[in-house]
């Protein structure tokens, strides 16, 4: 059996990586240099994880490795095997149905949490959050 969740800030080192579609793109028309970008993340993470309902959420790598997280190292460890064997098999259902199409985001929703995932080519983003908070 698994601890609950629960939401504990993880410092890590800023990210310095190709920015995801997922993530906001810096206003106007010229490209930000990669410190720009890390701060850009960083400040996603954070406006991500300060929402209401959310328990936290963890970044993987294209091999399922967490490269960032809001969670304990063992429990996010966990998670991003279950999650990366999850984003492969939809992802697999998807490109079955039509060989042309890939999977851009993936809910699940149990009755106690929901995953929103968010799988790119090298990056995988998964939120976890608590559905049934009330959004004043």
């Amino acid at each position: 059996p698994r601890p609950p969740l629960e939401p504990q800030l993880k410092e890590a080192a800023p990210l310095s990586l190709p920015l995801p579609c997922w993530l906001p793109v810096a206003r106007g028309n010229r490209v930000p240099g990669p410190g720009a970008m890390s701060t850009e993340i960083e400040e996603t993470v954070k406006k991500i994880t300060s929402a209401k309902g959310v328990k936290g959420l963890f970044v993987i790598n294209q091999d399922g490795i967490p490269i960032r997280y809001t969670f304990e190292a063992d429990l996010v460890t966990h998670y991003a095997a279950l999650v990366h064997q999850l984003v492969n098999q939809a992802r697999s259902v998807v490109r079955e149905l039509d060989g042309t199409d890939d999977l851009v985001t993936l809910r699940v929703r149990s009755a106690k949490h929901e995953l929103i995932i968010a799988p790119e080519k090298e990056y995988c983003m998964c939120v976890i959050h608590v559905p049934d908070v009330s959004y004043d």
